[in-house]
């Protein structure tokens, strides 16, 4: 695992502690914690609830973001934390657009991982695999083949 990946999770889950509804890791930080590469990763995608992203959005160490113009993503609150190397994005009510319908990315599981010694949530296997499909980019659809041969061996 590299180090600038794991210092960010770390950052994640410190900002996270204060959180007063359910997160998740999602994107290559979630395959990260089922076991899935090397841990360099271009940011840390964190799916938080909504009264969360309204207390969170205007911290110090926040930066608010936009999605213009984005036909694949999008969300009521998106915003980023730079205080590591690795970004930390954070969405809430995030859509995701898919043969030409919003469809709102809301887990129905949630699995505790450790990653190194940090406590995340992640959605399960199977759910990890359905948001990589809806999402459904090259780098998605990848992942989910080292996972199923990750699952096999």
């Amino acid at each position: 695992m590299q180090i600038e990946t794991l210092k960010s999770i770390e950052i994640a889950v410190e900002l996270l502690k204060q959180a007063g509804q359910d997160w998740w890791l999602i994107g290559g930080a979630a395959f990260l914690a089922h076991g899935v590469g090397s841990g360099a990763l271009k940011d840390i995608d964190v799916l938080i609830g909504s009264a969360d992203a309204r207390q969170m959005e205007y911290g110090p160490e926040m930066q608010l973001l936009e999605r213009a113009g984005s036909n694949l993503f999008r969300s009521a609150h998106y915003f980023s934390c730079h205080t590591g190397s690795v970004p930390i994005e954070f969405m809430a009510d995030l859509k995701v657009r898919k043969n030409d319908k919003w469809h709102l990315l809301a887990p129905k599981t949630r699995v505790r991982k450790m990653i190194s010694n940090c406590e995340v949530y992640v959605p399960d296997v199977a759910e990890l695999i359905e948001i990589a499909q809806l999402f459904g980019r090259e780098k998605d659809l990848a992942r989910i083949v080292q996972l199923d041969a990750r699952m096999l061996k």
